[in-house]
């Protein structure tokens, strides 16, 4: 059916698009000869087309999230000292440990028990209460003679050394530790100078119990420098060898990203109420702040303990649950972790668990060593320091947010059709006057008595 289009309609569209701020339309309605009205189709249709080209093509290059990155070398004057863990390489070391280990051989199932020993004592060790625990490594006072940082000597006690297990090392002690005994945050130390003559000094005695039955492949010490209110287990750490003075030059480097959609991290993982996972919130009853990393921990150890009734310590950081003694339990949790790894476990089940932090901080080392002259066996000497006063900071920019799409569209709008957005509000304006129009029309064919009124009005619309 054809739709018939009155004259006072067609003449009013006719004129609101001669009047339109746009460039080709007008001129298309306004050109009084045909190869100028040709002329001024063809160029609209190209300059339609290649606006909506880029315009497609801005759409699609917000969609893809893409960010820039910017790497900053900053300086402070004021820098936060990481935390430093410091252990003895050998979970055994005390007279107590020896007799623990001779007593725990003596009772093991050579048929059932797990065949390599030092791993047995280890598992076995997990069994004991913490009291216990201490027992079998370095105390404080024994382990660490002697400590400065910035020319002061800093006392050697559990307020400025914090007592940390660690699963692999046994007693370990932190320095600038995140929490008090009591679970309260701790002021970072800030350092204020640089250098080796700066530096945080420690004498370590790596030295073990003579009365230790089992084979000491090497003796010396191993340092975790980690971000303040970080796990020691977030980093590798570094080993120390007796006999030396190892010199560890820090260089500082903050990272912070884009939450989802533009990376794979997720904003506000300080906050425990932010994610329903219970893996995250059982992380942030930790002593520590909250990573991805010790999430992934916890979520392998609760399949180990779902799976297998029990952990082996190298596989987990945690010690919740029962430690496997046996053979046939030892080899249910390998299978188990190979297994899971081959059907990846950690991205499928672990990963919508466990967010990941968008800030992270990191140090890189620069490490030297130099033979001590004198009483060389069995202590070790450290320093750590910071290499000079500045720091690297990378952030991720959104390369296009939607303030700037929104703007390339209006740029690419106005320069190839000379239209804006007044330019559509205008088109908006047709119709509401066309439906205005009909509107009237058939209130006047209902009511012949406002055909006059109506006459009037459209004469002043025209006017």
């Amino acid at each position: 059916m054809k739709i018939k289009i009155s004259k006072e309609v067609k003449s009013q569209i006719k004129e609101s698009i001669i009047q339109s701020t746009s460039h080709g339309f007008p001129r298309i309605v306004a050109s009084q000869n045909i190869p100028m009205r040709i002329f001024w189709i063809l160029f609209t249709i190209a300059s339609t087309g290649f606006c909506a080209y880029l315009i497609a093509d801005n759409i699609m290059s917000y969609y893809n999230y893409e960010v820039s990155t910017k790497v900053r070398q900053k300086f402070s004057l004021n820098q936060v000292f990481p935390s430093i863990t410091i252990c003895n390489v050998n979970f055994f070391t005390s007279e107590y440990s020896g007799e623990f280990i001779n007593d725990a051989l003596d009772e093991k199932d050579a048929e059932t028990d797990i065949e390599y020993d030092l791993w047995f004592i280890q598992q076995k060790s997990l069994t004991l209460n913490l009291t216990e625990i201490k027992k079998l490594g370095d105390s404080l006072d024994k382990f660490i003679i002697d400590a400065a940082n910035e020319l002061t000597v800093v006392d050697i006690t559990d307020e400025i050394f914090s007592y940390f297990f660690h699963q692999t090392y046994g007693n370990c002690y932190t320095y600038n530790p995140f929490r008090y005994e009591n679970g309260t945050i701790r002021q970072p130390k800030i350092i204020r100078k640089n250098g080796y003559m700066n530096a945080f000094y420690v004498r370590l005695n790596t030295t073990i119990s003579k009365g230790i039955s089992i084979p000491i492949r090497t003796l010396g010490a191993v340092v975790f420098i980690h971000e303040f209110g970080s796990s020691p287990y977030s980093v590798e750490g570094q080993t120390i060898a007796p006999g030396f003075e190892t010199n560890i030059a820090l260089h500082r480097t903050s990272t912070t990203l884009i939450p989802k959609p533009y990376s794979d991290c997720d904003k506000d993982t300080d906050n425990p109420d932010k994610y329903s996972s219970e893996l995250f919130k059982d992380i942030h009853n930790l002593s520590f702040n909250y990573s991805q990393n010790a999430c992934f921990d916890l979520c392998f150890h609760r399949e180990m303990l779902k799976e297998c009734s029990c952990y082996i310590n190298g596989y987990s950081t945690f010690t919740e649950g029962r430690a496997c003694l046996k053979e046939d339990e030892m080899n249910c949790v390998i299978d188990l972790y190979y297994d899971l790894l081959e059907n990846n476990y950690f991205d499928n089940l672990c990963k919508p668990l466990c967010p990941l932090e968008c800030y992270s901080v990191k140090y890189s080392k620069s490490v030297t060593f130099s033979k001590k002259f004198y009483d060389s066996l069995g202590t070790a000497d450290v320093n750590i320091y910071f290499e000079d006063f500045s720091y690297t900071e990378i952030e991720e920019n959104i390369v296009l947010t939607e303030i700037g799409l929104v703007s390339n569209i209006g740029g690419i709008a106005g320069l190839f059709l000379g239209v804006s957005f007044l330019s559509f509000i205008e088109i908006v304006a047709v119709f509401i006057e066309v439906f205005y129009y009909y509107l009237k029309k058939k209130i006047r064919t209902k009511n012949p008595k406002s055909k006059n009124i109506d006459n009037q009005e459209l004469t002043s619309t025209k006017i």
